[in-house]
């Protein structure tokens, strides 16, 4: 079973089991065996993909369920806690009070509205060539100092030049991790893809980066930039890959999720200049797996 197909799996049983108020058996290992991963794949692939825990969500779902009997019913806690798989009622008061930060007794009291884990269903995730796309999810970036080697593309053929903004990417991390003495994170790199002036005909300048503190050390041959605080459509895509095997199917079948929450949405609209952002964590891959996300800042129409 692939990636996608684990995750829509694990995904469908939580739901399930939840719904149907069997959810005292959602142990990790019993949904990694009807996944047919071991537990420790199942548990890194859920956060790697979709940025929280296995059972947080589990959690989550568990104490969304759970709010129509404490608001809708004359129930007591202790039966509310077993009717939605808790053993102890205590157990479900502490997963209460960390999911909402406040008790089930005075969130019925004071009738109180309780934001709740949304359900991450099927049309979240999208099936990838070697992997699975996650999002987007709405962020905001914080204003931040990269230094890298801008390459232009002038103009921009997918059929010529496609392979080579990943080769460039790993050329620049290998030749570069050693030289940022400021950088905050030297395990991570980045890399920024803008459109040159003129727009997308013209042509895209492709700068592998690595974010650091400031500005005040730019090694020679580099480029210093600052970018603004934004917002992005943050899509996370997790493959069973090293990133070095990244293809140019997968990136393409990235890319179009993008185009295509931009056409099937009119709240969000794309910057006139930066095409993207991508960060690229190199832990990950020494666990066998890839993690790429995807920023595409975004403009609020709601806002302007």
């Amino acid at each position: 079973m692939d990636s996608y197909a684990s995750l829509v799996k694990v995904l469908d049983l939580v739901e399930h089991l939840v719904e149907s108020k069997k959810s005292e058996i959602l142990t990790v290992q019993e949904l990694a065996g009807e996944a047919y991963l071991s537990e420790s794949h199942l548990l890194r692939l859920f956060k790697l993909t979709t940025g929280q825990s296995l059972m947080d969500y589990v959690r989550g779902r568990k104490l969304a369920h759970s709010l129509k009997e404490v608001f809708d019913s004359s129930f007591n806690i202790a039966d509310i806690a077993m009717d939605c798989g808790f053993s102890h009622e205590q157990s479900y008061i502490r997963a209460f009070r960390k999911e909402y930060n406040c008790t089930p007794g005075k969130a019925r009291k004071e009738k109180m509205i309780l934001p709740i884990r949304k359900r991450i269903a099927e049309q979240d995730l999208t099936m990838i060539e070697n992997g699975v796309l996650y999002g987007p999810e709405i962020v905001v970036i914080p204003s931040f100092h990269f230094i890298g080697k801008p390459h232009e593309f002038r103009p921009f053929s997918e059929k010529e030049h496609g392979w080579k903004p990943n080769q460039l990417a790993l050329r620049f991390y290998l030749e570069a991790v050693m030289q940022f003495s400021n950088a905050i994170d030297p395990m991570v790199y980045y890399s920024v893809t803008s459109n040159l002036s003129g727009g997308v005909e013209v042509g895209i300048e492709y700068m592998p980066c690595m974010q650091v503190k400031d500005l005040s050390h730019i090694p020679k041959g580099y480029t210093g930039r600052t970018f603004p605080t934004m917002q992005c459509a943050l899509f996370r895509y997790v493959g069973l890959h090293p990133v070095w095997e990244l293809s140019m199917v997968t990136a393409n079948e990235i890319y179009k999720a993008k185009l295509d929450f931009f056409e099937k949405q009119t709240r969000y609209i794309e910057h006139e200049r930066i095409r993207h952002f991508e960060r690229v964590d190199t832990r990950i891959h020494k666990g066998g797996y890839c993690q790429l996300e995807l920023m595409p800042p975004v403009i609020d129409t709601l806002q302007t």
